[in-house]
């Protein structure tokens, strides 16, 4: 053969739907292990934070067991307070409500502070009422840094989980590795803005870009394994030995699957089913001649490889609902009837196509 012989394959709207029903679940599978993920991560996520905020607490129950360092009602009053913050801490179910709940913590510590100077002194001189109102502007430079920084790590904390329930997904990093790599540019992104929360959603939207090319991407390379396989099993209904399927580049989930089928009597041929086109063949040991076309000039003929295909393709369409489209090859006549295999010349010169 001169040139690769190629044909267009169209799927059954029934085996499409079939295909596309079985991907359905598995995406739903893999929205369940993503999902299941990101809370996992949230969960262990959570304790870090918990176990910190708890540990700020520990500067004010030290001082209420501390002998004379306040007095009676200050104590009690300052009991209350850190013991209902501690259970608020405990019982938060998610990072963002035990940020909220931080915040009183800050003005528990500056209470305590308050009360062992009240303590201490006796009377509030000038300079002690001075001394207070520099603790009272710390205060409130601490619970705006405090709201910044719960914005800046919640947002990491969702970004983490984002991360992390991609990386289970074997669908998106199969298809979107490097992708999904880039996303890790976004970490530092959001720990240097000063809309963290905005940075997450770019994040988020470009998450659900690669999510859905990975899954449209899967369910086409189910489409083309499909091929594959009726081709391969029509082959060997016929009578050839059929190799298992390769990738062409195993490097590339969409790259071609190759198939090698030889006859007894030593013929052979090569397809390439990609992901989306033409199936292409390459054929060796077959007959090829140049005859006179019709309306003059003149064509090459390929009979006897184009009746094996055009048997292959029959069995392909009765049996896996496959139709192939017309077979073309460059040179081909296309106003002429096919021939007979045994009406070919046996002086015929060999040539080979290529497939891709």
């Amino acid at each position: 053969m001169s040139g690769g012989i190629e044909a267009l394959p169209l799927l059954a709207l029934s085996i499409i739907m079939e295909i596309e029903e079985q991907e359905r679940a598995l995406r739903l599978e893999r929205q369940k292990v993503r999902v299941a993920t990101a809370e996992e991560i949230r969960g262990q996520q959570l304790q870090v934070v918990r176990g910190r905020f708890l540990l700020e607490l520990r500067d004010v129950f030290v001082a209420l067991y501390q002998r004379d360092a306040l007095l009676p009602d200050h104590a009690v009053c300052l009991r209350e307070q850190a013991e209902a913050l501690q259970a608020a801490l405990e019982a938060a179910q998610s990072e963002r409500e035990m940020w909220r709940i931080s915040l009183a913590t800050p003005r528990l510590l500056a209470e305590l502070h308050r009360a062992l100077a009240v303590k201490r002194y006796s009377d509030q001189t000038a300079a002690a009422e001075a001394q207070q109102r520099e603790a009272d502007q710390r205060l409130r430079e601490q619970l705006r840094a405090r709201e910044r920084e719960a914005a800046r790590q919640c947002a990491l904390s969702e970004f983490r989980a984002l991360m992390g329930s991609l990386q289970a997904d074997p669908v998106v990093m199969r298809w979107h590795n490097l992708g999904v790599s880039n996303l890790e540019l976004f970490t530092d992104q959001i720990a240097l803005s000063e809309h963290p929360g905005d940075v997450l959603n770019v994040a988020n939207e470009r998450a659900n870009v690669l999510i859905t090319e990975a899954n449209a991407a899967e369910l086409k390379a189910k489409q083309r394994d499909y091929i594959t396989s009726g081709i391969a099993r029509s082959l060997a209904e016929m009578g050839f030995v059929v190799n298992e399927p390769a990738e062409e580049h195993p490097e590339h989930p969409a790259t071609a699957k190759i198939l090698h089928a030889a006859s007894p009597a030593g013929k052979e041929i090569f397809v390439s089913v990609p992901v989306e086109g033409q199936v292409w063949y390459e054929v060796d040991g077959y007959h090829q001649e140049t005859a006179t076309a019709v309306g003059g000039g003149t064509a090459v003929v390929c009979d006897e490889a184009e009746g094996v295909l055009i048997e292959m393709h029959a069995r392909l369409e009765a049996e896996f609902q496959v139709e192939m489209g017309e077979i073309t090859w460059r040179g081909k006549d296309p106003n002429r009837a096919l021939r007979k295999a045994d009406e070919l010349p046996s002086s015929a010169p060999k040539q080979r196509g290529k497939g891709r």
